[in-house]
């Protein structure tokens, strides 16, 4: 090397070195929260983005860079994520929530957006206070009661139409009321189906849910349904015509329909039979074109459907989850296998059996998917074993499990919800611009998916919430269900003097509440019953307050009622003036509603808890042992805040030294329920409820 070339690589040395050690001229970024060195999975496209920086401002992101080329702004919330990866929210979009406590179970496993298949007027206002901040909780989108045909499967809760005029009426009401789409159910006829669905396609208000049995698979992919839940229809449509698999259109009796399935399972498990000699799969992969020509989006659920056939001997494994404990008593007690009327008449042999169906789930889902059919995650939590928010990494690993790679998967649970609700401009990817929900996790999900549930913290609305913090908010819930002490404490005292009567309330009978009441005369001498109901609504207690007119004619004469959810009110008022029970309502979103019944003739307007019950004495007092009397009345449901039409009958037994008790049942529709009642001279001793699924709601005198 000579003397020059020597020079001249020194001098390019010394300016690099010169360039190195100058400060980097680096854009400053205005933001409130910072996730710096981060992986990216923005889910536009099955790429990574390596050491990003993601910056947030106001719940928005405003930009992402290399790391390398930013200087963040003076008080911002720096996050490192050095060997971290960021994707976009979750979305559980099957779920049912009731109450607050369950919605942070979601936040803790990253999901940040819930599709609520069943709603209340309640649940308009869990999604106000989501929505205001007030409650820590992922966004609602949620549906309105479901609406069945007649007798619906689940009973009185369900709405109920029998026409298209019916099923428009309730349409309208429900979008009124501001829920965001219709949930059909399995018994609905086809032209109330088509009324449905043609009303959807006038108005722009969405339906989905299960395609009735009624409804021809082919009609329903061509209808204008939204979203198609469980895979509702695809065995029925896909059966061979001589499979000796039976659904419920070949055998009604679910005895006999079970007891051939079984050994259908058993030929499958030993390969006698495979899935093939069951189902026409050319069948179901021309549907599949049909529903992803005409756009019908699905959602498998393949947690319940797995879960859902739990024996009672695999449930006692399940019960020992460590995340069972965040669960309310009242949805464990639910999920016990013996108790719940969809599989107590069934043997664990053949409930165990039944499982390997499931592979006809997952064949199904492949079939959908490599059709170009648009899927969705859900879950159907709290379905038995199907834990709010938890469930969510089981539905990704299912739909893999299915032959979707875990970036396809993910798609199911960020970029397709928030195309099927039309908002991609806003959310479901890591852009600038979209809407600041983001989970950050340990290890990469499109390498393994289980790496979902790895997961160091999440953005929510902007803000960022770390793994420590969302474990401590669990265990607080998980403390909450300790039964009170007190269940009044710091509840004022009922006003009015009188003889203080205290109920305990209980399901299945496990406690759940306790109620209070004095009866007390008015100004005009009427005896006016007042009641405080103090109960739990997962780990959140809720106060009822009853002013109750009694009459010796038609039972109550009128009602005052409100109910206090965690500061939020709701207020309702029920008057019988002129041989008609009148309703009016405020509900907790502030938005009124009316309602009025003719009261039959000879008819008795009931609030239907256990001191209320007292208005039924003067009209049991008179029947003699053995005797029954059968009652046209109204009842006021508190679960709707609605008054609806019942028929009682109740049969007189033999005293109980001064107690005197009646059976029987109430039907609502073609509904029935159980119920039992005693008295003594004191008043109501005990009174109860056994809905048809079994489950007992009952009230007693402490």
């Amino acid at each position: 090397m000579t003397h020059g070339t020597l020079f001249r690589c020194s001098s390019l040395l010394l300016l690099a070195v010169t360039a190195c050690s100058e400060p980097e001229q680096r854009q400053i970024i205005d933001a409130d929260l910072i996730i710096e060195n981060v992986d990216v999975i923005g889910m536009a496209s099955d790429s990574v983005d390596e050491d990003q920086s993601v910056f947030l401002k106001d719940g928005i992101i405003v930009e992402i860079a290399r790391s390398s080329q930013y200087r963040p702004t003076t008080g911002a919330t720096v996050v490192d994520g050095t060997g971290k990866f960021l994707i976009p929210g979750l979305a559980d979009m099957h779920v049912h929530v009731w109450a607050d406590s369950e919605l942070p179970l979601y936040v803790a496993n990253g999901i940040t957006l819930v599709r609520n298949m069943w709603g209340e007027p309640t649940t308009l206002a869990m999604r106000d206070r989501v929505e205001s901040g007030e409650v820590m909780g992922p966004r609602i989108v949620t549906a309105g009661r479901l609406v069945d045909g007649d007798p619906p499967i689940w009973g009185k809760y369900s709405a109920v139409a029998t026409s298209s005029d019916e099923a428009r009426a309730l349409m309208d009401d429900q979008r009124q009321e501001g829920f965001d789409f219709f949930k059909i159910y399995a018994g609905l006829s086809v032209d109330t189906f088509d009324g449905i669905a043609a009303y959807s396609s006038e108005t722009g208000f969405p339906f989905a849910g299960h395609v009735p049995d009624a409804v021809p698979h082919e009609h329903a992919l061509q209808s204008g349904i939204s979203a198609i839940e469980h895979l509702t229809g695809w065995t029925k449509a896909a059966r061979q015509t001589d499979s000796p698999y039976l659904t419920r259109q070949q055998e009604s009796d679910s005895a006999k329909r079970w007891a051939n399935n079984t050994r259908v399972a058993e030929q499958l498990k030993s390969g006698d039979l495979t899935l093939t000699d069951l189902f026409d799969l050319d069948e179901t992969r021309r549907l599949a074109r049909l529903a992803a020509a005409n756009g019908v989006w699905h959602v498998p659920t393949l947690t319940v459907n797995k879960r859902i056939l739990t024996s009672s001997r695999q449930a006692q494994a399940e019960f020992e989850r460590p995340e069972m404990r965040f669960i309310s008593p009242e949805n464990r007690a639910s999920w016990d296998p013996s108790s719940d009327f969809r599989l107590k008449n069934y043997t664990d042999e053949q409930l165990e059996a039944s499982q390997i169906f499931f592979n006809w789930d997952l064949e199904v889902v492949r079939i959908l998917h490599e059709s170009g059919v648009p899927l969705l995650a859900g879950t159907d939590a709290p379905n038995p074993f199907v834990l709010h928010g938890f469930a969510i990494h089981e539905e990704l690993q299912y739909l893999v499990d299915a032959g979707l790679s875990p970036y396809q998967a993910l798609v199911a649970a960020t970029r397709a919800p928030a195309e099927f609700l039309g908002e991609l401009d806003e959310f479901g990817t890591i852009e600038v611009g979209k809407q600041a929900d983001l989970v950050l996790l340990d290890a990469n999900p499109l390498h393994d998916i289980s790496a979902t549930r790895q997961i160091a913290g999440v953005v929510l609305h902007g803000i960022w919430r770390p793994k420590s913090e969302l474990d401590e908010i669990l265990e607080g819930i998980a403390a909450s269900f300790e039964l009170p002490d007190d269940w009044f404490d710091g509840v004022d005292p009922l006003s009015g003097s009188g003889n203080l009567t205290v109920y305990d309330m209980s399901f299945d009978d496990m406690p759940t509440g306790a109620a209070r009441s004095i009866i007390i005369d008015d100004d005009h001498g009427s005896k006016v019953l007042k009641i405080q109901e103090r109960w739990r609504d997962g780990s959140d207690l809720k106060t009822g307050v009853y002013d109750i007119a009694l009459s010796t004619e038609t039972g109550v004469s009128g009602l005052d009622f409100t109910i206090d959810d965690g500061g939020a009110r709701a207020s309702v008022s029920v008057r019988v003036d002129g041989g008609n029970a009148t309703l009016l309502v405020q509900q907790i979103d502030g938005v009124e509603k009316s309602q009025q019944l003719a009261l039959p003739v000879d008819g008795l307007l009931l609030v239907p808890i256990g001191a209320s019950m007292v208005a039924l004495v003067p009209h049991l007092d008179v029947l003699a042992v053995a005797e029954s009397i059968q009652l046209d009345v109204i009842v006021f449901d508190r679960f709707g805040l609605r008054l609806v039409q019942e028929v009682w009958t109740l049969s007189r037994n033999e005293n109980a030294g001064e107690v005197k008790s009646f059976t029987g049942t109430g039907r609502r529709g073609n509904v029935e329920s159980g119920m039992d009642l005693s008295y003594d001279t004191e008043g109501i001793v005990s009174f109860g409820v056994t809905n048809q699924f079994g489950t007992a709601l009952s009230t007693r005198r402490d």
